[in-house]
């Protein structure tokens, strides 16, 4: 796996997902004040601002797991929380069951990916293909979520092709 592509794959989800808010979306301020009531305008950048992070935090975990870095357990309960942020980020917009569907889906691509890095690191190809098949599996199920919460603008087939090339 090289680095650059994995960071740059998740750069390219977070822009894009961005992209899933209607254009009159507006905000209301959640209980911990992490956002505030937004224009469409600032509602993408607070989206961003949350992806943004996610592609630093993944690349946090990725690099203290290969790098056996002491604070991995840290940077992955960090990473985790960042997924919790971005489901809460969708609920003024698609409700709080969307938000919580969300967030089910991308913690588990989180921990689904530990295992695949795991396997990869000690270079065990079964424990590897498991896990891959089990990442494009909820990486379906992700698209299938994207196309459902805006179909107008993702077609289930562009999400199912942008999450495989992730």
């Amino acid at each position: 796996m090289k680095k650059g592509i994995f960071t740059s794959a998740i750069a390219f989800i977070a822009i894009l997902l961005t992209a899933m808010l209607p254009a009159n979306a507006q905000m209301d301020m959640n209980a911990k004040n992490v956002f505030r009531t937004a224009s469409a305008n600032e509602l993408r950048t607070n989206l961003r601002t949350l992806w943004e992070d996610h592609a630093m935090y993944t690349r946090n975990v990725i690099l203290n797991n290969i790098d056996d870095l002491p604070g991995t357990n840290e940077a992955v309960a960090r990473l985790l929380k960042n997924q919790d942020d971005i489901g809460n980020a969708i609920n003024p917009v698609y409700g709080e069951a969307a938000g919580k569907k969300l967030t089910e889906l991308l913690r588990e691509h989180i921990v689904i990916a530990a295992d695949l890095l795991k396997a990869a690191k000690i270079n065990n190809q079964v424990d590897f293909n498991n896990a891959n098949t089990k990442w494009l599996n909820n990486a379906d199920e992700i698209a299938v979520f994207l196309s459902a919460a805006n179909p107008k603008n993702w077609s289930l087939e562009d999400m199912k092709k942008m999450m495989h090339e992730h």
